[in-house]
């Protein structure tokens, strides 16, 4: 029998009634969650790219950053969604935590494996992304903007202020959860004066993988931009 091969009865038998065998239920065996067990070591993770990605590749470009002592261990579950297994506790935390990632430049959003989910139940929309606003007045570099600033952009995580709240430079720096659907705002227009005078702050955003030029989107490149448009140039 060749591997990979696989015939689908649903489809074609989809008509007729569940026999008895098939409508019996069945309880199966969850996996154990006893403290010392690897599965509570585990996420799962996305690599929006039309390449598949190389497991070796992965494991040795984010595997150090992770777990720099004891590294990862990855598992291709095909279509590019991958688990990932870390050999320290804290790796798991920063995967989640902290990013974006990107493997060749192509995203990768990690989340939480969800033992309740069938794989293709799996969000991977959301990733934590460090933005700095400049252009603000002094008097408006305060955790306070930042947070109202962060929850435009998507939700804040963290404003990188000091222990009174406030931040002196040219940009005050944010930290959100962003969502890969909405485009990146180029920017925010804010309020500085009594008469309703406004500011353009431009938003500038850290270590960002590819993204697309022409909807503003992470995700995708223009020539894969389903708005067509590139298309349409060439």
């Amino acid at each position: 029998m060749v591997k990979g091969m696989a015939t689908e009865l649903e489809g074609k038998l989809g008509g007729l009634k569940l026999s008895e065998a098939e409508s019996s239920v069945l309880k199966g065996s969850w996996k154990k969650k006893d403290g010392g067990s690897e599965g509570e070591l585990q996420a799962v993770g996305k690599l929006f790219s039309e390449k598949p990605g190389n497991v070796k590749g992965i494991v040795n470009a984010v595997g150090n950053i992770w777990c720099p002592r004891r590294g990862i261990r990855c598992r291709d579950l095909g279509d590019n969604p991958f688990l990932f297994t870390f050999l320290q506790p804290a790796g798991r935390r920063t995967a989640i935590e902290d990013g974006p990632w990107e493997f060749g430049g192509d995203l990768l959003i990690v989340r939480e494996f969800d033992e309740n989910c069938l794989l293709e139940e799996l969000e991977f929309v959301l990733t934590p992304i460090w933005l700095r606003v400049f252009k603000l007045p002094i008097g408006l570099m305060t955790t306070e903007t930042g947070e109202e600033i962060g929850n435009r952009v998507g939700r804040t995580i963290e404003v990188d202020t000091d222990e009174g709240g406030s931040a002196i430079g040219k940009y005050l720096r944010i930290k959100v959860l962003f969502d890969i659907r909405k485009p990146l705002l180029r920017g925010v227009t804010m309020e500085i004066g009594p008469n309703e005078q406004t500011q353009w702050c431009p938003v500038k955003y850290e270590f960002l993988p590819n993204f697309c030029y022409i909807c503003g989107r992470l995700g995708h490149i223009d020539q894969e931009c389903p708005t067509g448009i590139w298309k349409e140039k060439k």
